[in-house]
């Protein structure tokens, strides 16, 4: 049988052992997760996509780039993955902060029959025990240069192929809108 002072013990080493992370600082951050994923592509005889999934939490960094329709086959996915700094995460936690991504939000700009070209961006992020989801899908022709949420999506491609290019400058950003 265990004695009542062991037990009283053994509860307050546990309740010590959870609350040391936070006190000392080192649980920084750890619900902190975006999955940004970019579609480009077009609908014709030989559609065809790309899609480039980067996925981003605590000192990790994934990028993903897989082909669908024609002519996908004879194209190699790519993975990498990239070592994410505590400046990196920093300043991404900030730029979603500023950018009001850590939101709810959709919007759509529907392709025009001139254009068969299409671009579609979900971000889904975690931080501070809280999920957002925001979206955009439109044309290469659309009026969306103005649009907030799509100048918030751009500075985060931006900010995420800054640190991939570290590393792989030859991952481009991919292009969405018409000049």
């Amino acid at each position: 049988m265990i004695k009542p002072r062991r037990f009283v013990l053994f509860i307050l080493v546990l309740a010590l052992g959870a609350a040391a992370p936070a006190a000392f600082g080192q649980a920084q951050k750890k619900d902190f997760y975006v999955q940004l994923i970019v579609v480009t592509g077009e609908f014709s005889r030989d559609a065809n996509s790309v899609t480039r999934t980067l996925t981003i939490s605590p000192d990790y960094f994934q990028y993903k780039e897989t082909y669908q329709g024609a002519r996908a086959g004879k194209r190699t996915p790519i993975t990498r993955e990239f070592k994410l700094t505590t400046q990196d995460q920093s300043e991404l936690i900030e730029l979603l902060r500023s950018d009001s991504l850590l939101s709810d939000s959709s919007t759509s700009k529907p392709r025009t029959k001139d254009t068969n070209r299409y671009f579609q961006l979900s971000l889904t992020s975690a931080l501070d025990g809280k999920e957002h989801s925001v979206s955009i899908e439109g044309a290469p022709s659309s009026d969306l240069k103005t649009d907030k949420i799509y100048q918030a999506f751009i500075n985060l491609i931006q900010r995420l192929y800054t640190i991939i290019n570290r590393t792989e400058p030859d991952l481009t950003i991919p292009s969405l809108l018409d000049n």
